[in-house]
């Protein structure tokens, strides 16, 4: 019966919104198999299903050190984040890419597209992918 349930009232984390999914497939085509991804810890959670990427965080008992690391990632979607801070963390990390959707932008009111060190690949609807340029 909660099955029934769940496919009645679709809604996160089950089902995800098309747009969000679109914007993963692109990623997919893209990356290359092992690349590093920085998004928020509900995006971290779905994204290495539907790519062949890795996250920075995401599936909790996956991510070593996910208490240190949450508020770090957390912080590079912060408007008032230095970007000397947000870039030492993408080149920690060995970041390529960087997703931001609707979880990433309720973490902070940072416009990504005004940073230099990232470069706008994608945009449709609420979601957009930056390539880190170190």
């Amino acid at each position: 019966m909660s099955g029934i349930n769940v496919a009645a009232n679709p809604s996160l984390p089950i089902f995800r919104p098309t747009e969000e999914v679109d914007a993963m497939l692109f990623l997919d085509s893209i990356a290359k198999p092992g690349e590093v991804v920085l998004s928020s810890f509900e995006t971290g959670n779905v994204l290495p299903a539907w790519t062949s990427t890795r996250v920075v965080i995401g599936h909790g008992p996956e991510t070593v050190g996910l208490s240190e690391l949450q508020p770090r990632v957390d912080a590079f979607f912060n408007e008032e984040t230095a970007d000397e801070l947000r870039k030492s963390l993408l080149e920690e990390f060995g970041v390529t890419y960087v997703f931001w959707g609707p979880s990433e932008r309720e973490l902070g009111n940072w416009n990504l597209s005004k940073t230099p060190f990232l470069q706008e690949i994608y945009q449709e609807d609420n979601y957009s992918l930056f390539l880190f340029i170190p």
